[in-house]
Formats: structure tokens, sequence, C-alpha cells
């Protein structure tokens, strides 16, 4: 089993009223796209991350009948949900996760005249850790996803 040497969560930032706020009354939305795992130099690895929690998040979602919109190829023209986790090549391995729901339709730049801006994010959640060894590191990691895919839904339903 994979040992934790470190092991944090960053927390859900929101500016409406109640943390969640931002999530009343959206369509959550994901595609092809939406889910990503990059851990180095593990590329099969990283690919059955990401389809697992991708499948995870809509039987999650069918079982607690909230609606969502799975776009496939077509890129999702608002409320995105996207999950991604990275980690570094070698042991020991820095990991993070995190999951966000972006707002398509607004988008932010540090420079009013900025040519590539980013959509805002309304919701998001994200931990990070370094494991000692990867022994185990596929189920860590899938358990860590799960885990922001758990609070999500529970952050989703608490508005809805």
């Amino acid at each position: 089993m994979a040992a934790v040497v470190l092991s944090a969560a960053l927390g859900s930032s929101a500016l409406a009223a109640g943390e969640n706020d931002n999530l009343e009354g959206i369509k959550i939305c994901i595609d092809n796209s939406s889910f990503t795992a990059g851990i180095g130099g593990l590329d099969s690895t990283s690919g059955k991350l990401a389809q697992t929690l991708y499948d995870y998040f809509v039987d999650q979602a069918a079982a607690k009948k909230i609606a969502i919109d799975e776009l496939g190829d077509k890129a999702c023209p608002d409320y995105n949900v996207s999950l991604d986790f990275e980690g570094t090549t070698g042991t020991p391995r820095a990991w993070f996760g995190g999951l966000n729901v972006y707002d398509s339709t607004s988008y932010f730049s540090p420079k009013a005249g900025d040519t590539y801006k980013q959509p805002v994010s309304v919701w998001s959640s994200a931990y990070y850790g370094v494991l000692t060894n990867s022994d185990g590191l596929y189920d860590y990691l899938l358990g860590q996803g799960k885990t922001i895919i758990d609070e999500f839904f529970k952050a989703y339903l608490s508005v809805n």
C-alpha cells in the first residue's frame, strides 16, 4: 500500500453568500475532455484512472438522480466539469487532483487586453500529496478522485 507522506485539501472557493450557491440551478455538463490524468511515466495508468473516474461520475449522477449532459466529442457549452490528476515521475511521487466547474460564458484575464482568457470556475475542490513509493498508486488516486466527486455531488445537492 502506498505510504502517504503529505496529503492536504484545498478548499472550495465561491463568491456567493453560501459556499455552494454558485451551483444552484446549473446544468452539469461533461465531455470527452472533462476527465484527464497525467501521472508521470504511467500512460496506461493515467488513461485507466481518467476513464474510471469518468464512469464513476456518470454512475453517481444517475444514482443520485442528477441530470447531466454527457456530450462525448462535442465540447460543453456551459458549466463544464473538469477533473484532472497530475503526478511526478519517480519516487517520492508528488500528485495533485482537482475538480472544477467552469462557467464557459464568463471569462477573466489579468489584463483587459489579453486575447487568451480563462473561463471562471464557479466551484472547485482539490487535494495534493506526496507518496513515498508507487505501491498502490492507482487505487490511492482512484480513492482521492472518488472523494472529490462525492464532495462535489454533496455540494450540488445542498443547493439543488
